[in-house]
């Protein structure tokens, strides 16, 4: 369903906000990562929504500037939005996210190194975070207040696909119908960047407006290059699994569903998963440092 703002009649609630884009048929992939999802936000209270048509002002956009939009709805509406992307698996006892990142703190996972036995890993993802700062500086550094981010060295990016946000970070998307942020957005849509389109824009809009982050553990975005380097105790006590570099739908599929059976190999049945697995952990090395 869509997200209507509505300010003046703020609901002190939150949300877990996921976009699903389709053609009418859901993808079997998120047709099993959504239970998890929705079980988590039932677990702690959070009201779930989800938005499965494209608004017509991001028609000739990626996708995935879907997002930006929803969440900009949704946070005139609830006190505090957890964006999640619809191929990441949720472990059962992952805790409340709500409750690890202050409310004045925008949370995220770092784009960085997660192992010193990583080495080719990790080369590949500076290569990547300084890619996406000089984008962030290519297409938002006409406007002066984005001085500051093209001035100071390329850092490391947050990740996009698992986002804690409060009322104060609206800001960050209040120039979205701006036509210079729109024909910027184009440009960095045609950069080749894919899927990951938007970290550009939430790493500049970060640096221009100082926004304090908290740095949520590894554990909360485990990617498929990392995941698949893991012991299999780790694969399954991961907290936040997200299905990316992987190649085609089937190899994605098959790790959710791989997921799925292990977790509930675990309980007898599924209203007792939280209850009968071992808490999910933080497998990751401690990160290394830019």
């Amino acid at each position: 369903h869509c997200v209507k703002e509505a300010p003046g009649e703020l609901v002190r609630s939150l949300a877990l906000l996921t976009v699903h884009i389709t053609l009418g048929v859901a993808r079997p992939l998120f047709l099993i990562t959504r239970k998890y999802a929705e079980r988590y936000a039932e677990q702690y209270g959070f009201d779930t929504v989800l938005i499965t048509r494209r608004p017509n002002v991001t028609v000739g956009l990626h996708v995935n500037f879907v997002v930006l939009f929803a969440l900009r709805s949704a946070l005139a509406v609830f006190t505090r939005v957890l964006s999640l992307d619809d191929d990441i698996m949720v472990h059962p006892t992952t805790p409340n996210v709500f409750a690890m990142v202050p409310l004045t703190h925008f949370g995220a996972v770092l784009e960085t190194g997660f192992s010193q036995h990583h080495k080719h890993a990790w080369r590949h993802l500076k290569h990547h975070a300084a890619k996406y700062m000089r984008l962030a500086c290519g297409h938002w550094a006409n406007h002066t207040a984005y001085a500051k981010v093209c001035s100071s060295a390329p850092g490391l990016p947050v990740n996009n696909g698992f986002l804690v946000l409060s009322q104060s970070h609206r800001q960050l998307l209040d120039t979205l119908n701006e036509p210079g942020e729109r024909s910027r957005m184009t440009k960095v849509d045609m950069s080749g960047l894919g899927g990951e389109v938007t970290m550009p824009f939430w790493n500049a809009k970060l640096a221009m407006h100082i926004t304090p982050l908290f740095h949520l553990p590894g554990s909360f975005n485990v990617v498929g290059s990392t995941f698949e380097r893991l012991s299999l105790p780790d694969q399954v006590s991961t907290c936040i699994v997200h299905i990316t570099s992987y190649r085609g739908e089937r190899e994605r599929i098959r790790v959710a569903r791989f997921l799925d059976r292990k977790w509930k190999e675990h309980a007898f049945d599924n209203s007792s998963l939280h209850n009968s697995l071992a808490p999910c952990h933080n497998a990751i090395a401690p990160e290394i440092k830019a």
